[in-house]
């Protein structure tokens, strides 16, 4: 979603001495169908969050608010253009600030008081920097290298997650200002008219902006769903829209009115289609964002004659929700993530009474700070006030997202003590509260070191990244980051052992070669996987080590023949090397964020136990059949979920780092058990 930014009708394209400019020689004027059609995209995006039936694509509201912005923005630039010669930059930014920041730092404000002290550390921490990225209007990238795919909800437990559309809004509007004052610039070069050669700038940007988009949603979706340039389009959609309606448009004909009455139906149907039609699985943005991009464009272009959606979208119903929609879609978002935490089991009236809940909230926050800070005659025209009030209002957003945070972790460590955890007693203990080891903030980054040498997307060549004696067995272990979690352990063992180990593992590729079966997970079937796969492959062929350990998260696909069929050639291959390959079996999943949960429920860790459950390992069961020949197999699965349930706590050692993977601590004080399975399997002597 979006800031939903459109003039009010009153506001001037720049304080003071360039007030009452609106619909100066363009012909722009204050569209109260635009006013509505900001309640569509509100309503779309806010229904989609609270999981409604049928529909998948609300998320599409996003492309409509990023079409009006387009058009709006450069409707009132172009008019300041025509009516002064030239665009004042320094009071466009105020305006800006005095429209965006006050709202949104009291969302925030308020978000991360409530989280840091109603919540752990962890929520608080995480809250803090993720709030603060949004502040800094980042959020897109902070999430983009977070490897967050929005769509697959990779990030749903972020109260700050919908401000990345904020983020790519506010980049734009750095950006496009500039790109439209250079075109006017052209003016004295090239002889075109200053509305030609700003509709060619805006054309090529777009034309590429797009392109990018395609290209980056077919490699990578979730980076394209969030990177500006694959978004950058949308708003020039809305901007070449804008400079094609400069001139005021005649006295319409009959038969032109029909034809934009036609285009504006037409329009709100592409966008309200896109949203039942489209879902997680479409390839988005890419070439399906055309739908709702051009659909809105053809909204706002069919106008607001007889005939058109103009009269069911400038009712006072959705004028009112369209005045709200930016405060609405501001709290809509932090106010479910919040309560969930709380009431994970929120059926769909409960949620839709949250939905409605925030609406509430945005009419307070419209009416006691929005409002006020855009029609207050004073700051309308001061510049100087405007960016005065947009830098408290963040610097009071920060200190309240920073200080819970702070408190909440100083809290956390005074309360932690030093544990003497040593051997494997540790397993055997019966305490079910208290301090845990590592912290839950801390275990969010207590990962396996050198964290470099599990390998990120964009590396190809495996890393020289190798630990013990240097005249050791050579062992290699190869996978995913469900492999490199073990390091800590083989660490541990690898000196007495006798053990060279060589690190070989990336992020998200799995061993099997599932790039056939992969589907919609394009990760999967990632040129840099297969690359690194066979690279992996051929090293262990042309080193020929003693001891291959190989291990994957065990969710990548379903079906016991496709899982069999995409692990028999690698370990075939393995095979030929004259390793031993251990199988080193996955570990249980947690059903939510572990450090979280325990930061809230230090007291009874049980809060946080969750099902044994685990995928069918067919090449597990084939190897102790001997089907498989040379692989021996180690599960660990025993020493997590010692019984019919899984818990996040074992003796004050908190297990796992995420919802995923288990802490370095708990990897490391796992090292015995490890060793004995080993030796079980006749790997070691």
């Amino acid at each position: 979603m979006t800031a939903l930014v459109g003039p009010s009708g009153t506001e001037a394209p720049t304080p003071a001495t360039r007030t009452g400019v609106a619909g100066a020689h363009t012909g722009f004027r204050f569209r109260p169908d635009i006013e509505g059609f900001r309640a569509v995209g509100v309503l779309l995006v806010v229904l989609f969050h609270a999981s409604v039936p049928h529909l998948t694509g609300g998320f599409v509201g996003v492309d409509v608010f990023f079409v009006i912005s387009g058009f709006l923005i450069c409707s009132l630039l172009v008019q300041e253009h025509f009516r002064f010669g030239d665009i004042s930059l320094r009071g466009f930014y105020a305006r800006r600030a005095r429209r965006i920041i006050p709202p949104a730092a009291a969302v925030i404000a308020a978000s991360t008081l409530v989280i840091g002290f109603t919540q752990g550390s962890v929520d608080a921490v995480r809250g803090a920097v993720d709030f603060g990225s949004a502040l800094l209007y980042l959020a897109n990238w902070h999430f983009i290298a977070q490897g967050n795919n929005y769509l697959a909800g990779d990030a749903s437990n972020s109260p700050a997650l919908h401000l990345w559309s904020l983020s790519v809004e506010e980049q734009f509007y750095v950006v496009f200002p500039l790109l439209l004052v250079l075109s006017f610039a052209l003016v004295r070069f090239v002889r075109m008219s200053a509305v030609r050669i700003a509709a060619a700038v805006v054309g090529a940007s777009c034309a590429v902006s797009l392109a990018a988009g395609v290209v980056l949603t077919a490699s990578d979706p979730g980076y394209a769903y969030l990177a500006t340039w694959a978004r950058a389009w949308q708003f020039g959609a809305g901007a070449l829209l804008a400079l094609m309606l400069v001139e005021p448009p005649g006295r319409a004909s009959r038969r032109q009115g029909l034809v934009r009455s036609t285009l504006s139906w037409a329009g709100l149907a592409a966008v309200l289609a896109a949203a039942t039609w489209f879902g997680p699985d479409t390839p988005y943005p890419g070439v399906a964002a055309l739908v709702p991009t051009l659909g809105s464009a053809a909204v706002i272009a069919g106008g607001g004659g007889p005939g058109s959606c103009a009269t069911l979208l400038s009712s006072p119903v959705m004028r009112w929700i369209g005045r709200l929609s930016y405060s609405w879609y501001l709290w809509h978002w932090p106010v479910l993530v919040v309560a969930k935490t709380w009431m994970p089991d929120l059926g769909l009236l409960g949620r839709l009474g949250l939905m409605l809940a925030a609406l509430g909230l945005a009419w307070l926050t419209y009416a006691v700070v929005e409002r006020p800070c855009m029609t207050t005659t004073t700051l309308r025209h001061d510049v100087s006030g405007s960016f005065s009030l947009g830098l408290a209002a963040s610097a009071i957003a920060a200190t309240c997202a920073l200080g819970p945070a702070a408190y909440a972790v100083h809290v956390e460590s005074a309360d932690t003590t030093a544990m003497p955890i040593t051997g494997m007693t540790w397993l055997n203990s019966t305490v079910k509260g208290g301090p845990v080891t590592p912290s839950a903030s801390a275990a969010l980054h207590d990962g396996p070191h050198p964290g470099e040498c599990n390998l990120d997307r964009s590396t190809v060549v495996p890393a020289d990244c190798s630990f013990g004696p240097l005249s050791g067995t050579p062992v290699v272990l190869f996978g995913d980051s469900h492999a490199f979690q073990w390091v800590p352990a083989l660490q541990q063992m690898s000196s007495h052992l006798g053990w060279r180990v060589s690190i070989r593992t990336q992020a998200g590729c799995p061993v099997a070669d599932y790039a056939a079966l992969a589907g919609p997970q394009a990760r999967l079937s990632d040129p840099a996987c297969i690359q690194f796969r066979n690279d992996v492959l051929a090293l262990v062929t042309r080193s020929h080590p003693r001891v291959v350990v190989v291990s994957s998260f065990g969710g990548y696909v379903q079906g016991r023949d496709q899982i069999a069929r995409a692990w028999a050639g690698p370990l075939a291959e393995l095979a030929s090397s004259g390793a031993r390959i251990v199988y080193l079996r996955d570990t249980p999943k947690p059903v939510s964020d572990v450090p979280a949960c325990v930061a809230r429920h230090l007291s009874e860790w049980s809060a946080c136990t969750f099902d044994r459950w685990r995928p069918p390992d067919p090449v597990a069961e084939r190897a102790r059949a001997g089907l498989v020949a040379d692989v021996g197999v180690v599960d660990m699965f025993g020493y997590l979920c010692p019984d019919s349930h899984c818990p996040a706590v074992r003796g004050g050692v908190l297990l796992y780092r995420d919802d995923s993977h288990i802490t370095a601590t708990a990897s490391r004080l796992l090292a015995p058990a490890l060793e004995a399975e080993l030796r079980k399997a006749g790997v070691t002597d």
